[in-house]
């Protein structure tokens, strides 16, 4: 999959389906986010490519046929996504040269032992709304942001972000306190997702900032409610 990222690549998001299939808050995920997955029933994993405009999806697993308006890469890769992008993905492919190489080594580090992640440039505004659209406010303080979701027991956020100075990582942490403290207090009466919150743990080094979130099961789901309002 990470050969057929093309240059340019803004946003990189990946899961590792398998994983959250067998995970016992799969069925609680929100409705947008089962919807999305359930055409992707042969696919093993998931990347996709957002390039400040577009978004290219790359599946790996075993497929009959594509869907429709993707393209199939033997029966084990899929592509789906604007034409100009498939075909960009597919040049890059055959180039032997892996584009976007250092977008895919922060995508790589927070992959690893994450079920769910997301790695991105600093300089993007991702097509958020509502509470979510709160990590481009983090993104434009950073020059790499990478969020991922551990799906084993206890289930953990971990968030990283590699600012440029030092003073810009500390007033990344200050803000990232402020939004955990009022968020907090602003869902006060869901005791369990408050509660998470106000033990998040935010910590920097130098011009790195890392913010770690353990949920309960009972939480879990109101995180999701959350977000995705």
């Amino acid at each position: 999959m990470a050969a057929c990222v093309p240059p340019g690549a803004a946003t990189l998001a990946g899961a590792k389906l398998d994983a959250l299939r067998a995970w016992p808050m799969f069925p609680r995920l929100p409705a947008a986010a089962q919807n999305f997955l359930q055409p992707l029933q042969d696919a093993r994993s998931l990347l996709l490519v957002f390039n400040g405009a577009e978004i290219l999806l790359i599946a790996q697993g075993r497929f009959r046929e594509a869907a429709p308006g993707a393209t199939l890469i033997g029966s084990s890769l899929m592509l789906s996504g604007a034409p100009a992008l498939i075909q960009a993905a597919l040049a890059q492919r055959r180039s032997g040269n892996p584009g976007s190489r250092d977008l895919l080594a922060e995508a790589s580090a927070v992959a690893a032992g994450h079920a769910a992640w997301i790695a991105s440039r600093g300089n993007v505004h991702l097509p958020l709304s509502g509470d979510a659209e709160n990590l481009n406010r983090f993104l434009r303080m950073a020059q790499f942001a990478a969020l991922g979701l551990r799906v084993e027991p206890p289930m953990q956020l971990d968030f990283t972000a590699r600012c440029p100075t030092v003073e810009a990582a500390s007033h990344l942490e200050e803000t990232l306190r402020a939004f955990l403290s009022l968020t907090a207090a602003g869902v006060a009466r869901q005791k369990e997702l408050a509660a998470m919150l106000r033990a998040a743990e935010v910590r920097r080094d130098g011009s790195t900032v890392q913010a770690s979130l353990t949920a309960s099961e009972d939480a879990m789901p109101q995180l999701f409610n959350f977000f995705a309002r």
